[in-house]
């Protein structure tokens, strides 16, 4: 199966990082090809192995010249509010996320999408592809 993981946040940088890369790693166990998509800066290496195809969205960029919205007000990194997020904001964060899920479903062809978090981008994505198998986690 081919199972593209989709956070808004940085892997492996928050509990929710965490419980995205303990599923990599049990669905690499099981011989599952994976795609990553997820939120970081420029800085951030990949916390991936190379036979997971990852796809960064870099915050503090041109297209995306704020922090990664974090789920709490504090997070252990830099970070933006969602409540905080303008429409100017919102415009920004999905052209640039669905440019990133465009791109891996075009070249990966998931079979199954999971996105973290019943938040901005689980809608969006929902949204942008209504015929393909998605869920969202709320955790």
């Amino acid at each position: 199966m081919r199972i593209l993981s989709i956070l808004a946040q940085k892997p492996s940088s928050t509990g929710s990082g965490v419980y995205l890369m303990e599923l990599v790693r049990q669905f690499s166990l099981q011989g599952q090809e994976q795609a990553v998509i997820a939120g970081v800066y420029e800085e951030d290496p990949s916390p991936f192995p190379k036979e997971v195809l990852y796809c960064p969205v870099t915050f503090k960029t041109t297209g995306l010249p704020f922090p990664i919205f974090g789920m709490s007000d504090e997070m252990p990194y830099e970070s933006s509010r969602y409540r905080d997020m303008t429409p100017s904001n919102r415009r920004q964060f999905a052209d640039a996320f669905l440019q990133a899920l465009d791109e891996v479903v075009a070249s990966f062809s998931p079979d199954l999408i999971l996105c973290h978090h019943l938040y901005l981008l689980t809608a969006l994505v929902r949204e942008h592809l209504p015929r393909h198998r998605i869920y969202g986690f709320c955790h």
